[in-house]
């Protein structure tokens, strides 16, 4: 389907940006809400489509135990992406 080439696209690159400014930077509390987890791991797989690994990472930490199906799944086994980018994203790796 070509998903993981829409973030390449100057709009989605730019919408990632903006909520990644405005949801995460400066973010001071740690606790997650129900209602964050489907936009967060949105986020999470958007910065690892791209390449920006730092982001990416921070996200799949911050997020724990809880990644959703939806958007993992998109690319491949959900279970096997989320478990993959963990490791391959976590800090020192």
């Amino acid at each position: 389907m070509g998903l993981s080439q829409h973030w390449n696209h100057d709009g989605a690159a730019s919408d990632r940006r903006r909520t990644w400014q405005r949801r995460v930077v400066g973010r001071t509390e740690t606790w997650i809400s129900p209602a964050e987890l489907r936009d967060l791991n949105h986020l999470a797989h958007a910065a690892r489509a791209v390449g920006a690994r730092d982001i990416a990472g921070i996200l799949l930490g911050m997020l724990g135990p809880r990644a959703t199906r939806t958007p993992w799944s998109y690319t491949g086994d959900a279970e096997q992406q989320i478990t993959k980018w963990r490791k391959e994203l976590r800090p020192g790796a």
